[in-house]
């Protein structure tokens, strides 16, 4: 299955595919093909805490879900304690 990739805060060019250099638009969302490699470069210049997760919701919601986080970024609002099992399930 392929995967919509979405980058918060950032926008970024695909450079290669599975091992083939590639001129990719500048985007901040790519779709990975399945069993792929995609390398992407973009400048780090937007610090904070930014999400970075598959734009299938339920993926997202099963733990395809992770933060690009900066370097002494202000983290007031980020809490990673809270994770996937202590969230109640829905009846």
């Amino acid at each position: 299955m392929a995967h919509p990739m979405h980058l918060h805060g950032h926008d970024f060019e695909v450079t290669e595919i599975d091992g083939k250099i590639v001129n990719g638009a500048v985007r901040d969302t790519l779709l990975v093909p399945p069993n792929s490699t995609i390398k992407a470069i973009f400048d780090a210049d937007n610090p904070g805490v930014w999400a970075f997760h598959c734009h299938i919701l339920y993926h997202a919601a099963v733990g395809m879900f992770t933060v690009l986080k900066y370097e002494g970024a202000d983290t007031q609002f980020w809490q990673p304690e809270k994770t996937l099992t202590e969230v109640k399930p829905r009846k």
